[in-house]
């Protein structure tokens, strides 16, 4: 198995994370607004 990450998977965690993190953000104003 290779040491290097190949980029296209970096992107794909990078990805993964952005829309987790808007996905919280959106998760916490709603209980907020509650």
């Amino acid at each position: 198995m290779p040491a290097e990450i190949p980029p296209k998977k970096i992107e794909f965690a990078r990805q993964l994370r952005r829309e987790q993190t808007i996905y919280e953000k959106k998760l916490w104003d709603i209980l907020r607004n509650h």
